[in-house]
């Protein structure tokens, strides 16, 4: 499949989530509004937890928190927006690839994680007090870190939803198994927090690199993250098991 039969797969998905999205807008404008107010109230609360502008344990705790929400947020806008599109796709002659780029950036310009992206980015960004020329690299961290989450999660929603196999039971099972391993370390703080989820390490590496001046381990880290969304990407296109 070309880019552009990709692409034109793509495109309607697209303008029906967002037509979708447009019908029922009451509620939804409500929780845009509230949820980056309620995300910025923690982070100015969150700021006391920082010793120093070096505390890695609390930047890892903080961007920990900060994937927890994006994800929570992508399983539900999958479940009420996406997944009746999906699954009314096996009649249409959409591939895999276009349906897992629909999910991806469907998810990623979801209004209510957006805000979440944007308030957290800007609350770190007031705990860490990065110089004019950090900036922009932590800034570009929290995006590949909110990219990489979302992608994660809506692809494996997706294998699960059109899959009937092993597949889709496994991929629940690692869902439910990560999530109650992440819920018992946010709760008793150990150190294998950022083990669970390498996107958060590498991004909390990357981000104290950066402020240190270690523009090769930041750069390496950068790396890892930008190459996270594709390569998500192509497992869930093969086990989507779409042509």
């Amino acid at each position: 499949m070309t880019a552009r039969e990709s692409a034109a797969q793509t495109r309607p998905l697209l303008r029906l989530e967002l037509r979708r999205r447009s019908l029922r807008p009451g509620r939804r404008v409500l929780f845009t509004v509230l949820l980056p107010l309620m995300n910025l109230f923690f982070c100015a609360y969150y700021e006391r937890f920082f010793e120093t502008e070096h505390d890695l344990p609390a930047l890892q705790l903080f961007l920990m928190i900060e994937s927890s929400a994006l994800a929570l947020l992508a399983v539900v806008c999958f479940v009420t927006a996406l997944k009746e599109i999906v699954m009314k796709t096996v009649l249409l002659p959409v591939g895999s690839f276009p349906l897992a780029v629909f999910v991806a950036f469907s998810l990623f310009r979801d209004p209510l994680a957006l805000g979440v992206l944007i308030t957290g980015a800007f609350g770190l960004a007031i705990m860490l007090h990065p110089s004019a020329t950090v900036l922009p690299f932590v800034l570009l961290f929290m995006v590949l870190l909110a990219s990489g989450v979302q992608t994660i999660v809506g692809s494996a929603l997706l294998v699960a939803s059109t899959r009937s196999d092993r597949a889709a039971g496994l991929t629940l099972i690692a869902i439910v198994a990560l999530l109650g391993t992440l819920l018992w370390s946010l709760l008793f703080r150990t150190d294998m927090l950022p083990a669970l989820l390498p996107p958060v390490l590498w991004t909390s590496v990357g981000i104290m690199s950066a402020i240190g001046g270690e523009w090769g381990t930041m750069l390496g880290r950068l790396l890892l993250l930008t190459a996270i969304t594709p390569m998500v990407l192509a497992v869930s296109v093969r086990w989507a098991g779409r042509t």
